[in-house]
């Protein structure tokens, strides 16, 4: 802890020069988010793989992950009425519990898994989806608008390093045992790690105030910068639906080894890591719309690229273009999501509320994507589908762009 502490402090100290700087609460998230993310790595990258091996259909992949973002997008406004009842600390913790149910449900029903697809699509949904907001709401709670590209960059920096070991290590792991041992050791370190991860958040705990929980006043709004914000995430939706399995999958499929996707997943989280180091380190808010289109259109021709060559060749120029350029994206676009929101003035108040129903949009857009695939699919054939469909997702963040160019402009 000690080592990851002094991490942070130093690239804190290089916010200085922008006037960031992070709050002992900021700091402690970043330690809480990296233990999280460190069990989520460690599992998160195989378990489109598990059901793979179990039913090799991308339908039933396509059908899992329908189940799971029905379920944030219905479970979402509940968590954001216990969080303002109660507090977004017990969100976190019972999304810990989901998880580990979760994990630990794989461990015991074995190959079983793969005919109780909507339980699992349920409990990972109501995992994501309670430490989604829980993450979302301590990051507005502990940021300003000062420092909060700075902490996005170090989070992505930890992210990144995470996620250029896990993956690496639990390939490695999967490969040395026969048949499915592998997975199952993997799914008990994480689901140790998540549950540590859960106790540490008990740091972090903030008891809000007992408040009324203004969901359809923020859905209703009628502010510019927020319904602009509400379209890009809509639109982004649409690619997150496909691509939260389609690459991954597609590594698999070209190499048939958990090691090599970890080497990908290797490669890809280290550009990543010096991507997100540089664009933190230098990114003013004031420069967030021309990162932002840069990272767009780079972004768009790396799906092109792999819309015309599904090979293990084109699927790593993607990755590489993808990791790059992700950054200029993801950062920028992040802040001005949060900037929308402190605009109002009633922010400090509706935070919350602000959160859950920026999900909506983006959880409708997964909906809306998979659902296509799913319909298309049984006419098509997959082949013909994926490559049609990376096509017209290659567009959605230029159209996402042309959304938030126009945040804070009047």
């Amino acid at each position: 802890m000690k080592i990851f502490s002094r991490f942070i402090q130093g690239h804190q100290a290089q916010g200085l020069m922008n006037d960031a700087v992070l709050s002992r609460e900021a700091r402690w998230l970043l330690y809480v988010q990296g233990l999280f993310n460190l069990g989520n790595g460690l599992a998160g990258l195989f378990v489109n793989i598990y059901l793979w091996k179990l039913h090799p259909q991308m339908r039933i992949i396509a059908l899992y992950n329908l189940f799971v973002f029905s379920t944030v997008l219905l479970a979402f406004p509940v968590w954001g009425w216990l969080a303002k009842k109660k507090n977004s600390i017990l969100c976190l913790i019972l999304g810990m519990m989901f998880y580990s149910i979760f994990y630990l449900a794989i461990l015991a029903l074995k190959e079983k898994v793969i005919n109780y697809l909507f339980v699992f699509g349920m409990l990972m949904g109501a995992a994501i989806s309670s430490t989604a907001l829980a993450y979302h709401v301590l990051t507005y709670d502990t940021t300003d608008n000062k420092n909060r590209d700075l902490f996005y960059g170090l989070n992505g920096l930890i992210g990144s390093l995470i996620g250029m070991a896990a993956p690496l290590f639990s390939g490695w792991v999967i490969v040395a045992f026969k048949e499915m041992m592998g997975y199952r050791v993997i799914f008990l370190i994480s689901t140790s790690l998540l549950v540590f991860s859960g106790v540490a958040s008990l740091v972090l705990a903030m008891p809000a105030p007992r408040q009324d929980y203004r969901f359809f006043k923020v859905l209703a709004t009628k502010n510019r910068d927020w319904r602009r914000i509400m379209a890009a995430m809509g639109i982004l939706g649409l690619r997150d639906g496909i691509f939260v399995f389609i690459v991954n999958l597609l590594v698999f499929i070209n190499t048939r080894s958990e090691l090599s996707l970890g080497g990908y997943s290797f490669l890809t989280s280290t550009l990543g890591l010096l991507s997100f180091y540089i664009v933190g380190k230098n990114l003013q808010p004031e420069k967030r719309i021309v990162y932002s289109f840069v990272g767009a259109i780079m972004l768009a021709l790396a799906t092109f690229v792999l819309a015309f060559s599904r090979t293990i060749q084109g699927i790593l120029v993607f990755g590489v273009i993808n990791a790059v350029f992700n950054p200029l994206w993801s950062i920028p676009s992040s802040s001005l999501s949060f900037q929308a929101i402190g605009n109002d003035p009633d922010s400090s108040v509706l935070r919350l509320e602000y959160i859950v129903v920026r999900e909506i949009p983006l959880n409708l857009g997964r909906i809306s994507s998979l659902a296509i695939f799913l319909v298309l699919e049984e006419r098509m054939g997959s082949e013909e589908l994926i490559r049609g469909i990376l096509l017209v997702l290659g567009l959605v963040f230029l159209a996402a762009w042309f959304q938030l160019k126009g945040v804070g402009k009047e």
